[in-house]
């Protein structure tokens, strides 16, 4: 809010209802408003303000959104019982920044038998990693070598006793080298595994991914059943 304080015109924070902001407002007669010292205080102060508030709220949501700075190294796990759901990462001068999302597994599983593998890539190579039969990613770890202008990565991959991981596929790659990734997995799916190519040209990746379908036996025996009668119109409708 602004007052008149002797001859300086200051903004005070005290003030933030839109009644106080109206008593306030309403000392002020029609000349002073409209004087050029105070009309020119507001000039400077509004601008500035929506300058704080936006650096404010940008600040916010990157921080927020993001796993890792430049050229930093992270460890990000979802809660127990959840698995990776989402994916996305920005590019700038051969490194990228990571978010991430968590969600339920499919058919009420929720793996909370756990492992960390050892990176499956090393520095400028094709990367192939897949969870061990029956695991999903719940997790991902990495750090980044300004050298050799890479980052490796390396994954927490859990299991549900019981829920098995069948009918794999790799998606196609994700993002173009320098561009935007953003991936999530189908919500009848799971993630077990994750392939990239680099290019020492631009020091980055192209990312795909291993999507599974995760059901006890008797689960997945009715799902395929269900399939097989809809296919020959046996439903009920």
């Amino acid at each position: 809010m602004v007052r008149n304080k002797g001859n300086k015109t200051f903004w005070d924070t005290t003030v933030t209802s839109k009644a106080s902001y109206s008593r306030v407002v309403g000392s002020f007669s029609y000349s002073q408003m409209m004087s050029p010292k105070f009309s020119g205080s507001l000039i400077v102060l509004v601008p500035a303000l929506i300058v704080v508030l936006g650096v404010a709220l940008y600040t916010s949501t990157v921080n927020g959104s993001y796993v890792n700075n430049w050229r930093g190294s992270f460890h990000y796990s979802c809660p127990r019982g959840k698995v990776i759901h989402g994916v996305s990462s920005v590019y700038r001068n051969h490194d990228r920044r990571w978010s991430f999302s968590c969600a339920s597994a499919p058919n009420s599983a929720s793996p909370t038998s756990c492992i960390v593998n050892n990176y499956p890539n090393t520095w400028r190579r094709p990367m192939n990693f897949r969870c061990p039969n029956n695991y999903v990613i719940t997790g991902v770890l990495s750090y980044q070598s300004s050298t050799s202008r890479d980052r490796r990565l390396k994954f927490k991959c859990c299991k549900h006793s019981g829920y098995r991981t069948t009918q794999c596929r790799w998606t196609y790659y994700r993002n173009n080298f320098q561009n935007y990734l953003t991936y999530s997995v189908p919500s009848n799916k799971v993630l077990a595994g994750w392939a990239s190519v680099f290019s020492g040209t631009v020091g980055d990746r192209r990312h795909k991914f291993l999507e599974c379908s995760y059901a006890q036996p008797a689960q997945e025996f009715l799902r395929v059943l269900h399939g097989v009668r809809r296919r020959w119109g046996l439903t009920r409708h």
